[in-house]
């Protein structure tokens, strides 16, 4: 049993003891139970917990101790992501068809100039839109855009989209 927490915290579970009787290899199934509440989202990972306790000079003893997670089928999360690469495919080629093509390159590092270079740099067109001398440069928000993905392709796999 574990205690409960709050919305987005991550909570750490302790279970009772555990007692051997003999040496042996023993297998626990370890997952996270899933009671349908409102805002929950449930972890449905099954792990496996294998333990070896072996009998030295008639003392137990754990001599090793194994935390494995089930192997998912990957595809759905594939296609989740497929779908998300799709529509943002149709966003950029809609967004070309209706002549908006902003010379507003995204970059990786604070200071591009300074630090490896610009995607300007790679770019046939640097002298046509002059960006490359720009001043302010719209930059990555990987947490962020890592967490709009991840809610994206949540919805895209419960059939949100």
């Amino acid at each position: 049993t574990v205690p409960e927490g709050k919305t987005g915290e991550a909570i750490e579970g302790i279970f009772d003891a555990i007692s051997f009787t003999m040496a042996g290899t023993y297998t626990f199934q370890i997952q996270e139970t899933k009671e349908d509440l409102a805002g929950i989202t449930y972890d449905e990972t099954v792990w496996t917990l294998t333990v070896e306790v072996e009998d030295k000079d008639g003392t137990l003893e754990i001599v090793k101790t194994l935390y494995e997670a089930e192997e998912k089928d990957a595809s759905e999360e594939l296609a989740a992501f497929e779908e998300f690469v799709k529509e943002k495919l149709i966003e950029v080629a809609d967004k070309l068809c209706d002549g908006r093509i902003e010379a507003d390159p995204l970059y990786t590092v604070k200071n591009p100039h300074k630090d490896r270079g610009t995607p300007c740099s790679w770019c046939d067109y640097k002298g046509v839109c002059r960006n490359a001398f720009a001043k302010h440069h719209r930059l990555v928000d990987k947490e962020q855009d890592k967490q709009a993905m991840i809610a994206k392709l949540t919805k895209i796999r419960k059939g949100e989209s």
